[in-house]
């Protein structure tokens, strides 16, 4: 079970040739599923305001070949895409702290709240990209392609509403806890090592996860897949998406610390309850969420 939040898945005759057209159409699969979570994310409250502006990236998900979806036809139904709401307007966010072992490469935004400009660390901020006293201010860095926020208003004002990176931290949260809720379709082992999976809603029968081996997902490109792991991931391998599986419907739901390995390809929203921890020169395709810290070692992080 996942804790509570802190705050708040031929024949050929002799003299004939016979030629044979084979016609096909595509199977259409319509499913549809539906869920409710009783957990209410509250979030921080009597804070500052991050209001952020969506970053248009291009991304290129980790894949091999073109796979047709037919090829790996869904065993259950498709889960509902978890909502980010503001948090989706960011790449990275984190609640305590934000270091960065240069040069890594961002597109997009990143985030801290409650803490300030103070607990982002390798990124050498180069100052607001507007003035000091307006309700948008951020800070801006030469490895960010995209904003920096924070709610440190002593340096840079930012409006104060209820749901505060106030908003994009409260929204965090309600999707972490809505995709812990969701029912399980199939429970797997501690490892994702080598599998072939299909769209659908993973649990796994003891805490701590690893991915060894590389990790294919396979589907097309409205198909989510969201894994539930109540302790550690380690991650020590590519996560590869085939058939148009999008990074942006894949869901890493960690209750405990997770570890993106040196050197590899990780796709998908990772929303960890504690912290996340990318190791030298992996790429992320997707988004890092933690409710305490993120730390990078000259990585590529995009949406």
């Amino acid at each position: 079970m996942f804790p509570k939040n802190k705050k708040l898945s031929l024949n050929v005759s002799k003299k004939f040739i016979l030629m044979m057209v084979v016609l096909a159409s595509p199977v259409i699969f319509i499913a549809t599923s539906c869920g409710s979570w009783d957990k209410t994310a509250t979030g921080p409250t009597g804070g500052q305001t991050l209001t952020a502006t969506a970053i248009t990236a291009t991304f290129t998900p980790t894949t091999t070949a073109t796979v047709n979806p037919a090829s790996c036809p869904p065993v259950y139904a498709n889960p509902t895409a978890l909502t980010m709401g503001t948090a989706g307007n960011f790449v990275i966010l984190g609640e305590q702290a934000i270091s960065n072992s240069p040069t890594s490469s961002i597109i997009g935004n990143i985030g801290i709240y409650p803490n300030g400009f103070g607990s982002i660390s390798g990124f050498s901020l180069t100052g607001p990209g507007v003035p000091a006293n307006s309700p948008s201010a951020y800070d801006q860095s030469s490895q960010v392609t995209g904003k920096i926020y924070s709610a440190d208003a002593a340096s840079y004002p930012i409006t104060v509403t209820s749901a505060s990176a106030g908003g994009a931290i409260y929204d965090m949260l309600g999707a972490y806890n809505a995709g812990a809720g969701y029912a399980t379709n199939a429970t797997n082992t501690t490892s994702l090592g080598g599998l072939t999976l299909e769209r659908g809603v993973y649990g796994f029968s003891g805490a701590n996860v690893v991915v060894p081996t590389a990790l294919t997902l396979c589907g097309g490109p409205t198909d989510v897949f969201v894994f539930q792991i109540t302790g550690t991931l380690d991650v020590s391998a590519n996560i590869i998406l085939t058939g148009g599986v999008l990074p942006t419907n894949v869901f890493w739901i960690v209750a405990g610390g997770a570890t993106i390995e040196a050197g590899f390809n990780f796709n998908g929203m990772l929303l960890s309850g504690t912290a996340i921890s990318v190791l030298a020169n992996s790429t992320i395709v997707g988004g890092l969420y933690a409710q305490s810290s993120v730390s990078l070692i000259s990585d590529n992080v995009s949406q």
